[in-house]
């Protein structure tokens, strides 16, 4: 169960993976707190788009109503139930499907502004955005 242990100053990072947010004086690091954000999704037929070329097919992307959040063991809870966090960094997909949903008493961010290596590995963001 989600505890306030798992809250980083007022946010949950509920990504697998550590959130890098560097900043002009230093880089705040958010931690995943072992749960995770899952709907599943399907893509539907939209129409197409008759370019010169040929057409091409147009899809539009349905999310299913019901959200979970997923522990690191597997074990779901429905997102439906009352929770008492305002503050979440969840993937782009999650935040998206969250918005179509109506969840509006949650702030939603997702990384924004990504910061690269000179691999072009993503290392950090420079900002956390909402998906409205």
């Amino acid at each position: 169960m989600l505890t306030e242990s798992f809250i980083n100053d007022g946010i949950i990072n509920m990504t697998p993976h550590p959130i890098n947010v560097i900043t002009d004086i230093g880089t705040v690091t958010i931690e995943p707190s072992g749960f995770s954000i899952r709907v599943s999704q399907s893509t539907v037929s939209a129409g197409s788009l008759v370019v010169d070329e040929g057409i091409i097919p147009l899809s539009a992307t349905q999310f299913s109503d019901e959200i979970l959040i997923v522990d690191s063991n597997g074990a779901t809870i429905s997102f439906e139930q009352p929770l008492w966090f305002e503050n979440i960094i969840v993937s782009r997909i999650a935040a998206s499907a969250l918005a179509a949903a109506g969840h509006t008493d949650i702030n939603c961010f997702v990384p924004n502004e990504m910061v690269r290596d000179d691999s072009g590995r993503i290392i950090g963001c420079r900002s956390l955005t909402q998906v409205l």
